[in-house]
């Protein structure tokens, strides 16, 4: 049964890469008419599972839209897909709070620390987590990506850590990650996101662009092991990663939950005209 899941799980990440590397390769609108159904039935997803946090003064009206935004929406919804309930949850790179929220509620971690490296983003995420009583389970400080350690993960007896839309702001993310995976226990697992190529390219101070090419050699450079790759919205690729071989069970559980785009989607007794024999 261990080998049986094991090939599963190289299979499942073989097509992952294949699919950020056909996304990427057809652009941002190809892509989006190609694999409409795919994206609608995330959508459709998010919109029906998830509900708003209260935003509170740490998050102005206009952050709060973005992050209500249905593209922003599906991003965090998907991203509790890799959250086990119980789970000891370190981020870095924490904006105002909002992902840490939804990690507490809806992911129901044990508990979470975060760290960023503005000083306003740490006290924004305090009182959002305190405005929608999620604090107490949660700790944020003031911290570089670079200076983070083993011993300071370790500590904190992280069972995951989490380092979504951080790395495409630097300007040497091989470093970065090559910093994330040093600091990850043996038994602990990564989550990284990206954008896809040709999405969300110099906005929002991106330095980086990431083909499907380059995230693949990032992560075997850092000496982890890949448990799941997948496309998000048509926007993002998130990778989940470890030290250990696979297969990885929090990777399987991630793969399950996605939405079926097939689902209500009767046969069509006839084929496409342009499929038919001469």
């Amino acid at each position: 049964m261990a080998e049986d899941a094991a090939a599963m799980e190289k299979a499942l990440v073989r097509a992952g890469w294949e699919l950020v590397d056909v996304l990427g390769a057809l652009g941002s609108g190809q892509s989006q008419r190609l694999f409409e159904r795919r994206w609608a039935a995330e959508r459709d997803r998010a919109a029906d599972e998830l509900t708003p946090l209260k935003a509170g003064p740490s998050i102005p009206d206009g952050i709060h839209k973005l992050y209500r935004s249905p593209a922003n929406w599906t991003r965090f919804r998907r991203t509790i897909d890799f959250v086990r309930p119980g789970d000891r949850l370190f981020e870095v790179g924490i904006g105002r709070g909002y992902l840490a929220g939804i990690f507490l509620r809806d992911g129901k971690v044990g508990a979470y620390h975060g760290i960023d490296l503005v000083p306003e983003n740490v006290t924004a995420t305090r009182q959002t987590l305190e405005h929608n009583g999620l604090a107490d389970r949660a700790e944020v400080h003031e911290g570089n990506l670079y200076d983070l350690t083993r011993e300071q993960v370790a500590e904190f007896g992280a069972d995951l850590v989490v380092c979504c839309e951080v790395i495409e702001h630097v300007p040497d993310p091989e470093a970065a990650l090559k910093t994330l995976a040093a600091a990850l226990p043996e038994e602990a697992d990564l989550l990284i996101s990206v954008p896809l190529l040709g999405r969300l390219e110099n906005v929002w101070g991106h330095v980086a662009l990431f083909d499907a090419q380059r995230i693949k050699a990032m992560v075997e450079g850092a000496g982890l092991t890949t448990h799941l790759v997948d496309v998000v919205d048509n926007t993002w690729v998130f990778v989940l990663a470890s030290h250990r071989p696979g297969p990885n069970d929090r990777a399987m559980a991630a793969a399950a939950a996605l939405a079926d785009p097939w689902v209500d989607v009767p046969a069509d007794p006839e084929l496409p005209r342009a499929l038919r024999p001469l």
